[in-house]
């Protein structure tokens, strides 16, 4: 559940994705701000629809972290692609 602060005319919304491999939290922010002329109920209830919409990218988006070392990536991508590597993915290696 993303967490949401009103700060002015915008909201801050902010998501955690758990820690990393040293105990530091993952977090995801970003800002939302409602149109003009919207009531402020309105307004709580957008950016309520948008920090969900949010969420959901940053969950769908945990295989790649754009903040990784190189080499956690290079290892990120050959867990990943496995098959590739041995040829089996695309019938390259025949099997006897």
């Amino acid at each position: 559940m993303p967490t949401i602060q009103k700060r002015g005319n915008s909201f801050k919304i902010v998501v955690s994705l758990g820690y990393d491999t040293e105990g530091k939290q993952i977090r995801k922010i970003t800002t939302f701000k409602p149109p003009e002329g919207v009531t402020p109920k309105k307004a709580e209830k957008l950016a309520h629809a948008f920090a969900m919409d949010f969420e959901k990218k940053c969950q769908g988006s945990l295989d790649l972290n754009e903040n990784m070392k190189f080499e956690d990536l290079v290892e990120w991508y050959f867990e990943k692609n496995r098959d590739l590597q041995t040829g089996h993915r695309h019938g390259i290696i025949e099997e006897k």
